[in-house]
């Protein structure tokens, strides 16, 4: 059963990023996050932050993409309720990415402000 499920897993991870050429950008993103990380020597802390927000926008992005299937199908029947549910899941994912974006800036910032500003010694 487990097996099963992860084959599901991957033929859903698969479709979702076939489906939407945004998964390119936001891996690209997470590839410059890396190296950026591993240069900066990220505590596990940080790491654990970083990979948490880089996992609910791609989390978020796959449900975009289901509702956005389902509005489709709905548009024939209620189109004012299919865009009304559209234009809120695109609002979650807009939400979760600025909200992941921040989380970025906060611990890089951090960091650069240590390269650039770094604490007077007395």
């Amino acid at each position: 059963m487990w097996r099963q499920r992860l084959i599901e897993a991957e033929r859903g991870i698969t479709q979702g990023f076939r489906g939407d050429s945004i998964f390119f950008v936001h891996f690209f993103g997470g590839a410059l996050i890396l190296a950026a990380g591993i240069a900066f020597w990220l505590t596990l802390a940080e790491w654990a932050l970083l990979v948490l927000a880089f996992s609910a926008v791609v989390t978020t992005e796959l449900l975009h993409q289901v509702v956005r299937d389902i509005c489709e199908e709905l548009r024939g029947i209620r189109p004012a309720t299919a865009r009304r549910v559209h234009r809120l899941s695109t609002a979650a994912i807009c939400t979760m990415t600025i909200g992941a974006i921040i989380i970025v800036c906060l611990i890089f910032g951090a960091h650069f402000c240590q390269i650039f500003f770094p604490p007077a010694s007395l």
